[in-house]
């Protein structure tokens, strides 16, 4: 096999592999990002995926295909190296407790609670978080991380925001977590003494 085909042989895996996991996640997380869209002009990609430099090109011509054509992503939110920081200094930050799923060792916590908007307030005022406080929004298991004031994140519907995955909302100072598990359990505190 020569190197042509073996390079074209990658970008197919590449672009299979991407396929199967936009399947996965992007029908849970389009009514979060729409929703987000319409609520503020003030939000941006802190990331939308982390690469190797060498597949730039190749996230390049994707993001010009369906069904990610559709949603306007710049390349920039496209980061490299593939470093997912947000979601590595939470974990780092915010070590989980349990052995088979990661929940943060937080001092407040609600469980079986499927108010979301009620939780950020009663975080909000513990935590004593502005509205104009730029945060992360994002899942645990996949990666676009979204930068938006917190004032919009209690505007955004029960049914936008409770998708089957864990909801992480952290500064951009990474001082404190928000963190709703699939079991709706909300827990939240800082790491600041």
């Amino acid at each position: 096999m020569n190197d042509a085909k073996k390079i074209l042989l990658e970008q197919k895996r590449k672009q299979l592999q991407l396929n199967l996991g936009i399947q996965n996640w992007l029908p849970s997380w389009l009514p979060v990002f729409n929703a987000i869209r319409q609520l503020n002009k003030a939000w941006s990609f802190e990331y939308f995926d982390c690469i190797k430099e060498a597949d730039l090109s190749f996230w390049e011509k994707t993001l010009q295909l369906k069904p990610l054509a559709v949603l306007d992503i710049p390349l920039r939110a496209i980061k490299t190296p593939g470093d997912y920081y947000v979601h590595q200094k939470m974990v780092e930050l915010f070590p989980g407790h349990l052995p088979l799923r990661y929940m943060p060792a937080l001092p407040h916590h609600i469980s079986y609670e499927t108010d979301g908007a009620a939780v950020f307030a009663k975080a909000a005022a513990t935590l004593h978080i502005s509205a104009e406080t730029e945060v992360y929004f994002f899942y645990t298991r996949f990666t676009p991380v979204i930068r938006l004031p917190f004032s919009s994140i209690g505007l955004l519907r029960e049914e936008e925001i409770m998708v089957p995955e864990d909801i992480c909302v952290m500064p951009v100072d990474f001082s404190w977590l928000i963190f709703r598990s699939l079991e709706y359990e909300w827990t939240w505190g800082s790491n600041l003494i």
